[in-house]
């Protein structure tokens, strides 16, 4: 990574977590062994709007970089610029928990900020 990669990558805020994601992630995670910085990136499933996914995975040269909570998140500069800084919270359903990931901006163009929640239960 070169050094004004890594000075953009530390002055810019890829993510932000609701009180509790950071314990809860790093426990899942630690349960399972795995090691690998959370990647946050669009998924284009084709027939419908794409979805917002976390889950452990490489990191790259052109990555966005920041550290919360013990915790190492990367994203795509492409990314970054279609959703800007993601806000992710806990929820509980049916004795299982899972993670919203919110978006800055709209995921799709013309959605009220309600549709632009996207659950994630089992990608990490």
């Amino acid at each position: 990574m070169t050094r004004e990669r890594l000075k953009e990558s530390m002055e810019i805020s890829i993510v932000r977590l609701e009180p509790g994601v950071g314990q809860a992630m790093g426990s899942l995670l630690s349960s399972r062994g795995e090691h690998r910085p959370l990647r946050i990136h669009l998924h284009f499933s084709g027939c419908c709007d794409p979805s917002l996914y976390v889950c452990p995975a490489a990191r790259h040269d052109a990555d966005l970089i920041q550290e919360l909570e013990w915790l190492t998140f990367i994203m795509d500069p492409e990314t970054y610029q279609l959703v800007g800084e993601v806000t992710i919270s806990c929820v509980e359903e049916r004795d299982e928990r899972g993670f919203v990931l919110t978006p800055q901006k709209p995921v799709s163009p013309g959605r009220e900020a309600g549709a632009r929640a996207i659950v994630i239960r089992s990608t990490l």
